[in-house]
């Protein structure tokens, strides 16, 4: 009598046969997750530091905190602080940092509210500032700085486009009006385009008639050259005669001065001669006057001489004496 073994008889061996066959593959992979959490210290303690932020948007908890794109911890619980007198409302992000990383951040680290790409999550990124600092110990405080997101930077955008879309808007504007300027200026330069051959007529004309009186200036400047040249001409040729004469005027001067010396000489040396005996002539006629006025009867018909008086400097501005009567000088 035989025996009949069931349709789902044989599925226990054949599933104790996968399991076998995917035991390695699951080691495999939970080994590479436990030495990667190991690397990203997943598998060590967290230590609490915190920030104080004015505002908790962008921020959940589990939130990953990164250093130079390393996962070194969370963010671990977010809180609503009550405002004061000194601040206003307050938000304080307390962040689990696993321990073997606490070495790597300096108290001089700066946390950053940052996404990563375009469309990416938000992260704490930690950005060091100075590495010789104290690194920080559980409880410490961090300074925070948000980066403005998509939404901040697009507002900032639109605020700094908004003049500049309403210029461009005026210019557009102010483009189209017929009575503007630009088509002012359009329709001046089609006016001056439609001259242009007119100006140009003008202009080859000018410079035509300026050709012709320059061939004329050049045929004047040619004749004034030509008469020139004959004035020198005639000038050269009578030169000669010119200088000729010259010489002989110039020797003809040579000549009277030498004749005025000659005179000159003979006049020096005959000079003391006539002086001499014009003196000698002077003192005989003096001798003859006073002879003939002695005698009689010619002192009888002239007045009697007057004694000659010293001059005025010889008596040293002194008046000259009076003269004697007529009679006492008989």
């Amino acid at each position: 009598m035989s025996r009949h073994v069931p349709f789902g008889g044989a599925a226990p061996p054949l599933a104790r046969k996968a399991w076998l066959l995917a035991m390695p593959a699951l080691l495999a992979l939970a080994t590479w997750f436990l030495y990667t959490a190991s690397q990203q210290g997943m598998l060590s303690s967290k230590e609490r530091i915190h920030f104080l932020a004015p505002t908790a948007a962008g921020m959940t908890p589990g939130m990953p905190v990164k250093l130079n794109g390393f996962i070194v911890g969370a963010v671990e619980r977010i809180a609503l602080l009550p405002p004061s007198v000194q601040s206003n409302l307050r938000v304080r992000v307390e962040l689990g940092i696993y321990r073997n990383y606490m070495s790597y951040v300096p108290r001089t680290t700066i946390a950053r509210l940052t996404q990563e790409g375009m469309l990416g999550p938000n992260v704490i990124e930690l950005h060091p500032q100075r590495y010789d600092a104290r690194p920080v110990s559980a409880g410490d405080v961090l300074a925070y700085e948000r980066t403005p997101g998509l939404a901040e930077i697009a507002t900032h955008l639109q605020e700094k486009l908004a003049p500049v879309l309403d210029h461009a808007t005026t210019l557009g504007a102010n483009l189209n009006d017929p009575q503007g300027k630009f088509q002012g200026a359009i329709s001046a330069a089609t006016s001056a385009m439609e001259r242009l051959p007119t100006t140009a007529e003008r202009l080859e004309e000018t410079a035509r008639r300026a050709g012709d009186d320059l061939r004329k200036l050049e045929g004047r400047t040619e004749r004034s050259l030509d008469k020139t040249d004959h004035a020198l001409d005639a000038v050269n040729s009578k030169l000669p005669g010119l200088l000729d004469k010259a010489d002989k005027t110039v020797a003809d001067l040579q000549a009277a001065g030498a004749s005025v010396r000659r005179i000159t000489g003979d006049t020096e040396q005959a000079a003391p001669g006539l002086l001499q005996d014009a003196q000698h002539i002077s003192a005989d006629g003096t001798r003859l006057m006073q002879g003939a006025t002695t005698s009689w009867p010619m002192r009888l018909w002239l007045p009697p001489p007057q004694p000659r008086g010293v001059a005025v400097d010889s008596q040293q501005d002194l008046p000259l004496p009076p003269l004697p009567p007529a009679r006492e000088r008989k």
